[in-house]
């Protein structure tokens, strides 16, 4: 009887964890749907596109995303899950040689995945066929993708709509410039990164400052260490994903209600809450911006253009 009763607990559990299971995926397909067809690539190992399982009419902005050494695009699941939710098309991928210190690796991954979003967006049998806005394109990349995502846009001015390097490392950034960068760029860094040192973003930064820029948001968060932002879900990576989300819907859709994060309200309570050691804004072409003159000169460019 004994055995009995505890076979009937465990198959109980079962039902229980199965049900469980199901629901949660369920749950999660109604947000964000995947696909591997036609991804096949020379330049990168692997590939997945993510997109909103409910697409509606009209067009989607897109980026690809990598994340740095030894990662996989796995590991940067929840960058695109956040994303996606906010209509936002990814095209993640896993370059070959990530256990490599070659940049150039990491810089063809990116270029491969976001040229394949383009294939796709014409092929009549993608399931994201005519979907995305090519025009409204952006890279994102964490550590060495962070560097590579850098590199591309000092390499393909203009052709890059947006920029998120999220602790970039690059082994020559000291004596790297990236002034040829004109398109809105995001660079994030972390206090307690031991790897892509603060004072190194900081001048990579610099570095783009010093050309014909466009946007540039600087962001070092206080307390970040560089292994929290890949992999299991944790404090200071959703940190980096409220801006890195408001800097590609501003940016890439021209959606100004995310404009509190970067410049408004929200910004000023985290600044308050302790969230970054420097915090900078920069418009095109101009030295670092206070919150409040940012904001005075989005409501101004609004009245003229009849907003």
């Amino acid at each position: 009887m004994k055995t009995k009763k505890w076979k009937g607990f465990v198959c109980f559990l079962i039902s229980v964890s199965a049900v469980l299971i199901l629901s949660s995926c369920e749950e999660e397909s109604t947000i964000m749907c995947t696909s591997d067809v036609g991804l096949e690539s020379d330049d990168y190992q692997s590939a997945v596109v993510c997109y909103p399982c409910d697409m509606g009419e009209g067009l989607y902005p897109a980026v690809s995303l990598t994340g740095g050494f030894t990662n996989t695009k796995e590991q940067m699941q929840n960058q695109a899950e956040a994303f996606v939710a906010e209509g936002i098309i990814v095209i993640g991928a896993t370059p070959k040689g990530n256990y490599t210190l070659d940049h150039t690796n990491f810089q063809k991954a990116h270029n491969a995945a976001y040229d394949k979003l383009k294939v796709l967006n014409a092929d009549p049998d993608s399931v994201i066929y005519n979907k995305i806005d090519t025009d409204r394109m952006g890279q994102v990349g964490f550590s060495m993708g962070g560097g590579a995502v850098l590199l591309n846009a000092q390499s393909n001015p203009g052709d890059i709509k947006a920029t998120v390097a999220i602790c970039p490392f690059y082994p020559a950034a000291t004596a790297t410039s990236f002034n040829k960068v004109s398109n809105p760029v995001m660079i994030i860094a972390g206090t307690n990164d031991i790897l892509a040192w603060p004072y190194t973003v900081f001048n990579m930064k610099e570095s783009v400052l010093e050309g014909p820029h466009d946007r540039v948001v600087y962001a070092n968060f206080e307390g970040m260490t560089h292994f929290e932002m890949y992999g299991d879900m944790n404090e200071n990576m959703a940190k980096t994903i409220e801006y890195s989300v408001a800097f590609l819907k501003t940016q890439l859709d021209g959606d100004n209600s995310f404009e509190t994060v970067l410049s408004g309200e929200v910004q000023a309570q985290h600044e308050a809450e302790g969230w970054f050691h420097t915090y900078e804004l920069y418009g095109p072409n101009e030295s670092n911006l206070s919150t409040k003159w940012y904001l005075d000169y989005m409501v101004l460019k609004a009245k003229e253009e009849g907003q």
